[in-house]
């Protein structure tokens, strides 16, 4: 077995190879929700004419919820930061062609619309049509993937040229919209485009992390300058002595540490040392914040027909009691069919046993905090060994937290 691939378990790089042979479509260099390298995924992404319009089915839907392209940036920000990290650690030449298809693919996001800094959903995969309608989070992926491909050895110089002015672009389009996420008219505020100025913690990390990253890449002491102005009221919402203050949907909060280890990164540059202690709480604290939190997220998630016949008795559940509740043979059909128990029951089972325990356990461990760490490396470990990801799941997302998880093994000290 690879060196790269000892940390973890055997069959890391067969989750990898598995997901990307599924979901990383060549044309774009881009990965999406839906298998498009099947002919049945490809059915389940909507129609670039669709796409054009903001549709999606038959309602307009500019954000493009459903999709299967809505979160290119999210799910592929995050496999190409994590690939990065593995290859610097490791070297190993079974993740250069994967970080070169996605570090082309993040440079197509930067060029397909023609309004400068602008980050759309998409593109679909004919490699230009896209939703006009982002997040905070599909923007912050989009820069700190930029930022981790720019700092790898394998990116070329002329991507980096392009990162270097890309960046800063983004960050000129928020200031010019006072710091909000526009739709690409410039005119109408996204439907999650809330002000990165805001004093809530996940803010202030997008908000930092941003700029600093501008600074970052192109060197230019007016990003810096900015940076430690309007840093300086809001280390204490990084604090977890002080104002830090944890919050998120369950199934994707984690993405905040990526954006935390960007700005650790950045501020060891800077040789900001009392701030990279903050940030380091701040990773710790996020972390405990995920193993402390519960699903359902609202009761409709957990009909009571659905519960009944999955025989919890439970009214929600921490990460770790998510994954006590997982059961192998849930995904016997025979045994499902004996205790009739429906397919809504099955996904309901689905995201309480696996998804939302994997990405809590994944968040705690990129906090870098050793008893976070020493709580779950054997979970998680048990869950790759419990869990065929590349036969039991077929959710995009879902298979994606295993092979976070087994680059992040892969690249750690």
């Amino acid at each position: 077995m690879s060196a790269l691939f000892a940390a973890g378990t055997s069959d890391t790089h067969t989750r990898l190879v598995h997901y990307c042979r599924l979901f990383l479509w060549e044309q774009t260099g881009l990965v999406y929700q839906k298998p498009v390298n099947t002919a049945e995924g490809m059915a389940q992404i909507e129609s670039a004419e669709n796409v054009r319009r903001g549709f999606v089915k038959d309602r307009e839907l500019p954000w493009g919820y459903g999709s299967g392209i809505e979160d290119v940036n999210l799910l592929g920000g995050q496999l190409l930061f994590s690939l990065c990290n593995a290859w610097e650690k490791n070297g190993n030449p079974a993740l250069a062609d994967y970080i070169r298809k996605l570090g082309r693919g993040f440079l197509l996001i930067a060029e397909v619309s023609p309004e400068k800094g602008f980050v759309p959903r998409g593109p679909h995969p004919d490699g230009k049509s896209y939703y006009t309608d982002p997040s905070m989070d599909q923007v912050t992926a989009h820069i700190y993937a930029l930022w981790r491909y720019y700092h790898c050895s394998l990116a070329e110089e002329k991507h980096k040229e392009i990162i270097r002015r890309r960046i800063p672009e983004v960050m000129e389009r928020l200031i010019g919209h006072n710091w909000e996420i526009m739709r690409e008219d410039g005119k109408t505020r996204a439907y999650v485009g809330h002000s990165w100025l805001g004093f809530e913690t996940h803010a202030v990390i997008s908000l930092l992390m941003g700029l600093a990253a501008a600074w970052d890449v192109s060197g230019n002491e007016k990003w810096l300058v900015l940076f430690r102005d309007l840093s300086a009221e809001r280390w204490k919402y990084l604090d977890p002595a002080w104002e830090f203050h944890f919050s998120g949907h369950q199934l994707y909060i984690y993405q905040k540490q990526y954006q935390l280890l960007t700005l650790r990164v950045i501020l060891e540059k800077m040789h900001d040392l009392p701030h990279v202690k903050t940030v380091e709480a701040a990773l710790a604290g996020w972390g405990e914040g995920m193993l402390a939190s519960t699903w359902p997220q609202k009761p409709a998630d957990w009909p009571e027909d659905e519960i009944r016949q999955l025989g919890w008795k439970t009214k929600k559940v921490t990460p770790r009691e998510g994954w006590m509740l997982y059961e192998k043979k849930m995904f016997d059909p025979v045994f499902r069919q004996e205790r009739s128990i429906n397919n809504k029951a099955l996904r309901i089972f689905i995201v309480t046993c696996v998804r939302f325990p994997a990405a809590n356990f994944l968040g705690a461990c990129l906090s870098g905090d050793a008893k976070q760490q020493e709580i779950i490396f054997p979970l998680f470990n048990n869950m790759l060994k419990a869990v065929d990801f590349t036969k039991d799941i077929d959710n995009g997302d879902i298979v994606l937290l295993s092979v976070l998880y087994d680059l992040y093994c892969a690249g750690r000290i």
